[in-house]
Parts: C-alpha cells; sequence; structure tokens
C-alpha cells in the first residue's frame, strides 16, 4: 500500500519561466532528463505492508468500492476523518471500538485480523503520517499494490 504526492511543475509552459538542473543518476550512471518536458513530480510520502482496515477503509471511502490498485486522490476531508478514527482506536484500544471503526478485512496475502501490537502500531503510524501532511499541507494519493 502506497502513498504518493504530487507536485506540479509545468517546465512543459514555457509561460512558466521554470529554470534549474535536474542532476540524476542510477548507479552511477546520469539519467537524461530534459527539464522542458517535467510536468510534475511524484514523491513516495508512505507505504504500509499487509494493514488490511486501512486498504479496506480506502478502498469504501476514496475509491468507491473499486479496488483496481489505482491512484486515488484522498480528500484532505477524509483524511481529517481517519485521523479521528485513528485517535479514537489509539484512545480505546479494544476489540469493538476497533471493529466498529476500523475493522479488518480478509484477503489472500492481507495479513493477519487480530486487533494487537501489529495493528495498533500500524494506527499509530497512520496517525503520525496523517498529522505530518496536514502540516506540510500534501496532495496525497493512494494506490494499492497486492
Amino acid at each position: 500500500m502506497y502513498f504518493s504526492s504530487k507536485i506540479y511543475i509545468g517546465a512543459d509552459y514555457e509561460h512558466r519561466d521554470v529554470t534549474g538542473i535536474i542532476d540524476i543518476k542510477i548507479q552511477g550512471r546520469p539519467v537524461d532528463i530534459d527539464l522542458s518536458k517535467v510536468s510534475s513530480i511524484i514523491l513516495h510520502e508512505g507505504y504500509f505492508r499487509k494493514f488490511n482496515a486501512l486498504h479496506g477503509w480506502l478502498v469504501e471511502n476514496i475509491q468507491g468500492g473499486i479496488d483496481n490498485c489505482q491512484d486515488s486522490y484522498f480528500p484532505e476531508e477524509k483524511q481529517e476523518e481517519l485521523m479521528t478514527i485513528c485517535e479514537k482506536i489509539l484512545e480505546a484500544k479494544s476489540d469493538e471500538i476497533s471493529q466498529s471503526l476500523l475493522p479488518t478485512i480478509p484477503g489472500f496475502f492481507f495479513g493477519n485480523q487480530e486487533y494487537d501490537e501489529y495493528y495498533y502500531n500500524n494506527v499509530q503510524e497512520l496517525l503520525d503520517l496523517l498529522n505530518r501532511w496536514k502540516k506540510e499541507d500534501k496532495i496525497i494519493y493512494y494506490a494499492a499494490s497486492w
């Protein structure tokens, strides 16, 4: 499960007057990138492995129930909603509350379905990410990779 942000550069439009140097090497070899063709830059913002409860919530709440590994915009209001859910779960640390707010889901390769230390650690890590994105005013996208 991957989260990313996209920064619009617009160097592909002359009137934007974007200047700079792109100096990237992969294994010591330069990568030739023409700045005048750069529209956006995508940044890696977060990753979770087998946090099926989060995946289920995102599919239902930002992907309209469609789970096909597409990139999906994660609106700020949904991030706020998920922050509140995480805070309630961490305050209660109760199977009942966790199951009602952010239930685990079954599935091949989806991981553990227990409300255990692993689950609560993931909820805390998610809350930390959501708080960071809020402070940085990030535009976030989600994509699953099963």
